[in-house]
C-alpha cells in the first residue's frame, strides 16, 4: 500500500482510538471464534476417518426385546461374526473386540491395564493400524500374544524396541508380537493394547452378556437396509 494511504489511515485510527480499538478487538474475536468453531467441527466430523476403509465399516448392535420395552445394546453375541462371514457374501471380514480387564506387573507393582482389549487377527483387516514393530500377519496369530501402542510399550518397558519381550498380566505371561502407533484422539474406541482371543469355539447366542463389539467390513458400500433385514 502506498505511503500516501498509510499515513491518513494511521492518523484516523489514533484520532478515533476507542472506536478503532472496539472494531479491531471485535474483528479479532470474531475471526478467532470462527477458527475455533471450524477446528471443533472438523475434529468431530473426523472421528475414525483415519481408517482407510471407513466407508465400508459398520458396527452391529443388538436389539433386545424385553417385556417392559425394547432397547439397544452395543454388544453382540460371540458367534455373530462367524455367522456373518458364513452367510453374507457381501461381508469381506468381521472382527470382534472385547474389554480385557488385565492387571499388569510393572516394577514390582500391580497396575490396571487401561484400554486393553481382546481381539483377533481380522481386526487388522477391518481397521487401519500403523505398525512400528512386527506386522499384521503375525501380530495376533498365537495365544498369549499382545500388541501394544507406542505409549503403552514405553510405559511397560521404557524406550527402545520391545518386539519379543514378555510381560505378566493377571498371572499370565504375554509376548509382545507387534507395536502400533498411538490411535488418534478422535477414535471411537481408545486402544492401548490388543490381546489374542479365540472365539471360534463359542456357539451359544444367548448365555453371554453380549460383551463384544462386532465390526463388519463390506466388500462394497454397504446396503444397511438390506443388511438389517437379513440380520
Amino acid at each position: 500500500m502506498p505511503a500516501a494511504f498509510i499515513r491518513p489511515t494511521v492518523r484516523r485510527l489514533f484520532r478515533h482510538g476507542s472506536f478503532s480499538l472496539i472494531n479491531i478487538v471485535g474483528l479479532s474475536i470474531g475471526l478467532s471464534a470462527c477458527l475455533l468453531i471450524f477446528l471443533y467441527v472438523h475434529y468431530e466430523l473426523g472421528y475414525d476417518g483415519y481408517n482407510v476403509k471407513a466407508a465400508r465399516i459398520v458396527r452391529v448392535t443388538t436389539l433386545v426385546h424385553a417385556p417392559e420395552s425394547d432397547f439397544h445394546v452395543a454388544g453382540t453375541p460371540y458367534p455373530l461374526a462367524s455367522a456373518l462371514l458364513r452367510d453374507c457374501p457381501d461381508v469381506e471380514a468381521a472382527a470382534r473386540i472385547g474389554s480385557a480387564s488385565l492387571n499388569l506387573r510393572l516394577n514390582g507393582e500391580t497396575v490396571a491395564g487401561k484400554d486393553f482389549y481382546y481381539s483377533e487377527p481380522a481386526i487388522f483387516t477391518v481397521f487401519t493400524f500403523t505398525f512400528l514393530e512386527g506386522s499384521a500377519s503375525t501380530a495376533l496369530s498365537r495365544p498369549h500374544s499382545i500388541v501394544l501402542t507406542r505409549s503403552a510399550a514405553t510405559t511397560c518397558f521404557g524406550k527402545g524396541p520391545v518386539l519379543g519381550k514378555t510381560l505378566t498380566a493377571s498371572g499370565e505371561t504375554y509376548r509382545v508380537t507387534a507395536v502400533i502407533a498411538d490411535r488418534p484422539a478422535n477414535s471411537d474406541i481408545h486402544i492401548n493394547a490388543l490381546v489374542y482371543k479365540d472365539w471360534s469355539s463359542e456357539t451359544s447366542w444367548t448365555n453371554s452378556d453380549f460383551n463384544v463389539y462386532t465390526f463388519v467390513l463390506f466388500r462394497d458400500k454397504p446396503d444397511i437396509t438390506g443388511f438389517n433385514s437379513r440380520l
